[in-house]
């Protein structure tokens, strides 16, 4: 389902080898998706190109240029892209996307799949209750076509309900395997992740967790309880403090088995100790209906002193958190110059210092009245999502003064 083109999208009708983009279907943090005609098989095709959202910006000509600081991580994710891409071309599997061709232009990489028509499961499902047998009947042939993936050493690392993709006939496929990583690569460690709060386990937000099956058994899971309760679950790091998901998950008992929700409980386990090691033990609980305490005896409350060990964990995170917010600063008044160099040469106005601290001399400014929407998005996108929040006045445009009164609020550390 065609969406609105991303700010940082390829326009239409641009020509990648003989295929011809078309719109955009989608995009999250390593990619977007095209629809694309192939002008020599006369047929639609689905085209995800590398773009790390936050390491890259556009050029004018197309071209895909990464910061200065992040050009070791860009060619890292770049390789490992295409490493994804020509792993993933061996599967056959009907419930896995498959990846018919992969090249390199304009300084990225690009994924070729066959265009298939139907709606994600956000989509189609978004305002309806699923039974217990329909969301087996989904749930089954994923982890099939899941198990096959993970004993190739494949992970997903972002299964959300916006990657999995129902077919007009109902059968699912498990699309966006472009953030996914070689679970047998130490590389992984060097490259930013890509986390879909909610989906990710607590595993993916710590550069030496251990990620496995069962960090995509958790993402799995959380579409599960998203289906059963109709809201997103907590993100795992929150869930350390306080963990709602048992007390919604009861709640909807009578609706569903106490099988299945144990099931789906067992899959998000905040700690990966506890939860299940393999898409086969999870498989014979939330599908079989064997009882989890049977299907692993781990699948039991953690211990007080694992919950207390990721608290520390935790507390260690929001650190690192809390420097990188600060490192960021620095960066951004880099950044800063580089964005203003590629948009004088596509004739768009000169943006504001968004990195500079209160009170310092601006080098350039916004235009007269400000930034618009459009401008936003386009010069400063990762600003472009808190449009409305810096337009406090309403007017339809950012002054500077706003963003100095935004930059001022949500600073992570204090001014001079």
């Amino acid at each position: 389902m065609a969406e609105p083109d991303h700010p940082s999208a390829l326009p239409g009708e641009t020509l990648l080898l003989e295929y011809r983009v078309k719109s955009t279907l989608g995009a999250d943090g390593f990619g977007i998706t095209y629809l694309a005609y192939d002008t020599v098989l006369n047929k639609s095709v689905a085209i995800k190109e590398y773009f790390p959202f936050g390491l890259v910006v556009r050029a004018p000509d197309g071209s895909v240029i990464p910061a200065s600081d992040a050009e070791a991580n860009y060619q890292k994710g770049l390789a490992q892209f295409l490493v994804e891409a020509r792993a993933l071309a061996r599967f056959t599997h009907p419930n896995i996307v498959a990846v018919d061709r992969c090249f390199e232009a304009n300084g990225t990489a690009y994924m070729l799949r066959e265009y298939e028509k139907g709606e994600s499961l956000a989509e189609r499902f978004a305002s309806a209750r699923l039974s217990e047998s329909t969301l087996k009947a989904i749930l089954a042939p994923l982890l099939d076509g899941l198990e096959a993936v993970h004993e190739a050493g494949v992970l997903h690392r972002d299964i959300k309900p916006t990657s999995i993709f129902v077919r007009d006939d109902g059968s699912p496929v498990l699309l966006d395997f472009g953030t996914a990583r070689l679970a047998s690569r130490a590389a992984i460690q060097d490259i930013i992740p890509v986390l879909t709060p909610g989906y990710a386990p607590i595993e993916h937000y710590i550069r030496s967790g251990h990620q496995g099956p069962w960090s995509d058994i958790y993402s799995l899971a959380g579409v599960l309880f998203w289906a059963v309760t109709g809201q997103h679950p907590s993100d795992s790091l929150s869930r350390l403090r306080m963990d709602n998901v048992p007390k919604m998950l009861g709640a909807a008992r009578a609706h569903y088995s106490a099988t299945f929700l144990s099931a789906i409980q067992w899959g998000l386990g905040v700690e990966e100790n506890y939860r299940p090691r393999s898409v086969a033990q999870w498989r014979r609980s939330v599908v079989h209906g064997v009882p989890a305490h049977a299907a692993d005896s781990r699948a039991v409350e953690a211990r007080p002193d694992a919950t207390r060990k990721y608290v520390w964990i935790a507390l260690g995170v929001l650190i690192f958190y809390l420097f990188v917010a600060g490192a960021d600063i620095v960066k951004q008044r880099a950044e800063h110059q580089r964005i203003v160099k590629l948009t004088q040469k596509s004739s768009r106005p000169s943006l504001p210092n968004a990195g500079a601290d209160a009170g310092s001399p601006q080098q350039t400014v916004p235009g007269p009245g400000g930034l618009t929407r459009e401008e936003m998005a386009h010069n400063l996108p990762h600003l472009a999502a808190k449009f409305s929040e810096i337009d406090t006045d309403h007017s339809g445009r950012v002054t500077t003064e706003e963003l100095q009164a935004y930059w001022r609020r949500t600073s992570p550390v204090p001014k001079k």
